[in-house]
């Protein structure tokens, strides 16, 4: 867990020097744990994660950095959901591709929010989560909702 809080941190640290500081760039929650406790119904995983994102709010771009460690098998999807409050569940807006199928493994991704589907007020209202599925827990092994 030492090593993915030190690359999230890493990474957030990056992406907060490229970026001028002001009300159009947001930065979610420094390391943000994905965890089997947060999936609906909550899931008994020995898994942990971490997830660092951020929103320009003038390019309307949402990128995530995360990582994955022991999970049951290999990640079967990496999704994001919503809307949906966090212990609810929500739809999958976007679907991750290119990702490790390792059991600890990193992953980049961006998306744009674009007022249809991904909706910027249901983002910064903390109606977004991200979820890691596997075979074990198709449900869904690790989760995280998105808040800023």
């Amino acid at each position: 867990m030492r090593i993915l809080t030190t690359i999230s941190a890493l990474l957030l640290l990056i992406s907060s020097i490229s970026c001028k500081k002001s009300d159009t760039f947001l930065v979610g929650k420094n390391n943000q744990i994905l965890e089997g406790a947060q999936v609906v119904p909550a899931v008994p995983s020995a898994s942990s994660g971490v997830i660092t994102y951020s929103f320009n709010k003038t390019t309307k771009i949402l990128n995530f950095v995360g990582s994955w460690s022991v999970l049951s098998g290999a990640p079967a999807a990496i999704h994001l959901h919503g809307p949906a409050a966090k212990g609810a569940p929500g739809a999958i807006l976007q679907t991750l591709s290119g990702f490790s199928t390792s059991t600890t493994g990193v992953f980049s991704f961006s998306v744009i929010i674009d007022g249809a589907v991904l909706k910027e007020s249901d983002l910064l209202n903390g109606y977004y989560y991200f979820d890691i599925h596997t075979a074990t827990y198709a449900v869904g092994e690790l989760r995280g909702q998105l808040t800023f």
